[in-house]
């Protein structure tokens, strides 16, 4: 995608940002290896910007390279929620950083990654994971056109529960594509099921259409996973 958008004249880069940050927060740079310059996230537009990873559980700021949730200190970042107390409390630390609601790490050299929503991220065997990328292999697997995974608790802990779609006369065999996880990716993050759907639970979005997945969560949720 990179290589195609730059022989057009059309380069790629990610942006990041949000309302109570800024619009466009930050970016990533041209001069950077092609494939990280779609990695939502990049380098703090402002040279005063502080972004820093914490852990979800403690609070502790965590070294480079660690994921937890991304928190911001910026000269542009909000200073409230007009008439909630309460919600700002939440929002804003007492050493004044935001804290976004976002999954990431940061990186030695100024940079952080977005990986998903802290709601969305699922904690197995102990490790922070993003759903996106079991999504990402799975729906490159032949014959899946799209794939939603989800977590859900089983007597192990809790588990990662798959949903795909499936193109028109493809075969779908939930073994085998367990099976190609398993060749691939570790095991904590091999799915506990992979279930075909023929309609996703979808909501309308302000740039697209979002798959629901708190209905999807209440899916696996009935499971009875090993």
């Amino acid at each position: 995608l990179i290589a195609r958008a730059d022989a057009r004249g059309m380069p790629l880069q990610s942006i990041y940002g949000s309302s109570e940050l800024q619009a466009r927060f930050s970016c990533q740079r041209m001069d950077i290896a092609p494939e990280r310059r779609l990695e939502a996230g990049g380098f703090p537009l402002s040279p005063q910007a502080t972004v820093r990873v914490t852990d979800i559980d403690t609070g502790r700021v965590l070294p480079h390279g660690e994921k937890g949730e991304i928190e911001v200190c910026a000269p542009s970042h909000m200073h409230a929620y007009f008439g909630d107390a309460a919600a700002t409390s939440r929002a804003i630390t007492a050493d004044g950083f935001v804290r976004t609601g976002d999954c990431g790490f940061t990186r030695a050299d100024g940079s952080f990654v977005f990986e998903a929503r802290i709601g969305d991220v699922l904690k197995l065997s102990g490790f922070m994971v993003s759903p996106a990328e079991i999504e990402a292999l799975i729906g490159g697997m032949p014959g899946i056109t799209q794939c939603s995974v989800v977590g859900a608790q089983s007597e192990r802990g809790q588990r990662a529960v798959a949903y795909v779609g499936v193109a028109p006369g493809a075969a779908f065999e939930e073994a085998a594509l367990i099976a190609q996880c398993k060749a691939r990716i570790a095991h904590y993050k091999v799915p506990a099921r992979i279930i075909r759907l023929d309609e996703f639970p979808m909501t309308a979005g302000a740039n697209a259409p979002k798959v629901q997945k708190a209905k999807l969560r209440d899916r696996a949720a009935v499971l009875s996973l090993e």
